[in-house]
């Protein structure tokens, strides 16, 4: 309660926010959220008082004529219009002024946090939950990995001790590895721009493209990164130090054999095919992939896809069609089965770009050069291995190669990266070795040809 210039209640009145405090104060190192105060705290204490006190303020003598304001929460107990404890208060004093508690204010927000701010809430309660007594965490190393459908943050120590795992949205020493980051300009610039607007964070920052980071990730210090999400590119390393990128041109430009891109085909063809423009190749029903867009996207007509890709476009959503064609293929779609093979086809010569610029020392590395191999699109190797490896075979230089898939995350790189802009080598949070899915020999696979 808000009183007026005679100070009456004043002491009443620091006393009660002095009791606020402390029961917060309780709260936290009880490591509760605070919300906790409105559902439990608070009626256990009008409880307690109703008890003590009794309900009925007149037997207590309260002189409403000195009240002139009321602080609540929003609950129609307190403020209904007709039975309100605030309103039941004016017919004794028509001056009081009632308002919203700006605590409770606070609290209802928290429920409905925007997914940036939960996740740096989540970060303060790791922190919280883990105790640094007995260990030196004066040098901490952060990594973030992003691109446009998510992105993680992971934290470890100087001794190479994770101490945090967080999962975010679509995007001390920090080491970032995001997409976008292109050049040593564009990096420059970010880091200036973050070491300026938050200089209290941390003493420098390491940032570099994705799949620097995804090749740091891996064991190998050289070779090849094909990253297919809803976007493709992809960076070749050589040993030299050397480094050369193709693709990352976005879904306008590129993103061949990308999820977002298998999708597009797959709606191109339908719609060609109903405006008899062209008809699908080698003439496969689309009854399935129609039906499919149908219900990823709940239209009825073709029309109803223009909204979607023009008006209310989301990448990640209209990507999302991939998993029915996946499913599609399982379900023995012929139509299907060509997309993802077609996009087999694209990744093969994504590789291939490369290979006029591969340095002899790593073609002719012992079992084949590494192919790092990021993303969704690999985790159904065996749609796409038909149209990839047809794409090899145009290429008499690749004699021998290995594709993997790195078991450490993307943020594990982006740590050690920014451990090694300051002389400190934490390759002890790397696992020992890669996940390899498919050896590819070319006379091996040529003689198996002809063979057949």
């Amino acid at each position: 309660m808000k009183l007026d210039s005679t100070g009456s209640f004043l002491m009443e009145n620091d006393k009660a926010v002095e009791a606020s405090f402390k029961i917060a104060l309780l709260i936290a190192k009880d490591k509760k959220p605070h919300t906790i105060g409105e559902p439990l705290i608070k009626p256990c204490l009008i409880t307690a008082c109703s008890v003590i006190l009794s309900e009925d303020s007149s037997a207590n003598d309260l002189p409403w004529e000195k009240v002139i304001g009321m602080c609540t929460d929003g609950a129609q107990a307190m403020t209904g219009r007709r039975s309100g404890f605030i309103e039941l208060a004016k017919k004794k004093n028509s001056k009081i002024i009632g308002s919203h508690c700006i605590i409770h204010r606070r609290a209802l927000a928290c429920q409905t946090l925007p997914e940036s701010l939960n996740v740096a809430l989540n970060i303060k309660m790791s922190f919280d939950s883990n105790s640094f007594e007995g260990n030196n965490y004066d040098l901490l190393f952060v990594g973030i990995e992003g691109d446009s459908s998510y992105s993680a943050l992971m934290l470890f120590n100087y001794e190479g001790d994770e101490v945090i795992k967080i999962n975010g949205p679509s995007l001390n020493q920090w080491g970032l590895c995001l997409s976008g980051c292109d050049s040593d300009k564009i990096c420059r610039e970010m880091k200036h721009g973050l070491l300026r607007k938050y200089p209290a964070i941390t003493d420098n920052y390491f940032i570099c493209h994705r799949l620097i980071g995804i090749l740091t990730s891996s064991i190998y210090d050289a070779g090849i990164v094909l990253d297919v999400t809803t976007g493709t590119h992809s960076l070749l390393m050589n040993l030299s130090g050397s480094t050369y990128r193709t693709g990352g041109w976005g879904h306008i430009l590129g993103d061949e054999g990308s999820t977002f891109w298998i999708a597009m085909k797959a709606m191109k063809i339908i719609i060609n095919d109903q405006e008899n423009i062209e008809k699908p190749p080698h003439g496969f029903s689309t009854a399935y992939i129609w039906n499919a867009i149908q219900k990823q996207y709940s239209i009825e007509k073709r029309s109803d896809l223009l909204p979607l890709v023009y008006r209310q476009f989301d990448k990640s959503y209209i990507a999302a069609l991939y998993h029915h064609i996946v499913a599609g293929v399982k379900h023995e779609d012929k139509l299907s089965a060509w997309i993802l093979e077609d996009a087999g086809r694209c990744l093969g010569r994504l590789l291939l770009s490369h290979s006029s610029k591969i340095e002899k020392e790593l073609l002719e590395n012992k079992d084949g050069f590494p192919v790092i191999c990021s993303g969704l699109v690999w985790e159904n190797w065996e749609m796409i291995k038909y149209g990839f490896v047809g794409e090899l075979h145009s290429a008499p230089t690749i004699k021998e190669l290995q594709l993997m898939k790195i078991t450490a995350t993307v943020a594990h790189g982006a740590v050690l990266l920014a451990a090694r802009s300051v002389n400190i080598d934490l390759k002890n949070i790397l696992p020992d070795e890669c996940t390899v899915f498919y050896h590819y020999k070319r006379d091996a696979v040529l003689k198996h040809n002809e063979t057949e």
